[in-house]
């Protein structure tokens, strides 16, 4: 066989597998780029710095009013807290909520959430809310007292779910959010 017919045989053994790697590889950098996009428009680019460079995080247990299930947020009253989280789960919850492959995208849930964990991002003077409601896996996002957006976490479900175990071992409630989904 000539060189010639080898090199025409190799291109398209060689060039098809490389020309679906390359779109493929798009298509993932497509879509990672698409939901950062979405997170960064549910926080804000100066909001998720507040949770990513947070001096403190602030853990809350929040119910809302007595008779009004699902009220507004700013109705919710505070059960437990504040308690400052350690290092390590301020560290864990600052990755957490700032990484796109928290959240689940691209789809709505028929469901009235009832927030039951507050987390409060302290940076100067500037607070970011993320309110949790553990049954519906949905989260709210409050800035400086304002709704600014909010966001599915079916995906990180489970390691917030420990986190508020953690925080709150003797809640009976908390400590029955299932996990391992």
């Amino acid at each position: 066989m000539t060189p010639y017919r080898l090199v025409l045989i190799g291109i398209p053994i060689v060039g098809i597998p490389l020309i679906i790697f390359i779109w493929w590889q798009r298509q993932t950098d497509f879509e990672a780029t698409k939901h950062q996009a979405e997170l960064i428009s549910e926080f804000g680019s100066h909001r998720i710095d507040t949770v990513r460079l947070a001096n403190k995080v602030l853990v809350f247990r929040i119910k809302p009013p007595i008779g009004q299930p699902g009220g507004d947020i700013e109705t919710y009253r505070v059960t437990a807290g504040p308690i400052e989280v350690t290092p390590e789960t301020q560290r864990n919850l600052q990755a957490l909520l700032t990484t796109e492959q928290s959240y689940g995208w691209g789809y709505a849930k028929g469901c009235a959430p009832i927030y039951g964990v507050r987390l409060s991002f302290i940076r100067d003077s500037d607070q970011v809310d993320v309110n949790l409601c553990f049954d519906c896996d949905i989260a709210l996002f409050v800035h400086n007292s304002e709704t600014t957006g909010g966001a599915n976490f079916d995906p990180s479900h489970d390691e917030l779910a420990k986190i508020a175990k953690q925080i709150f071992p003797d809640d009976g409630e908390i400590q029955k959010i299932p996990t391992s989904r």
